[in-house]
């Protein structure tokens, strides 16, 4: 997954990211197989980089999608 400020998917997000910012992520899957899908289910956000911290504020961004 990339992540980008632009939506030409050009202008990769570095670092700390003001709130507000508009994102726009690149999800891929490297496959041989003509009959993949992807979809994307539940995306979230947390104030924390450990995904277990049961302490961080989740944002949820996309839910059962």
């Amino acid at each position: 997954m990339d992540i980008f400020t632009d939506s030409d998917f050009s202008a990769p997000a570095n670092g700390t990211i003001p709130l507000g910012t508009d994102l726009h992520f690149r999800i891929q899957v490297v496959t041989f197989g003509i009959d993949t899908e992807v979809h994307l289910i539940n995306c979230r956000a947390t104030t924390s980089s450990d995904p277990n911290d049961d302490g961080a504020k989740v944002y949820q961004i996309i839910e059962d999608g």
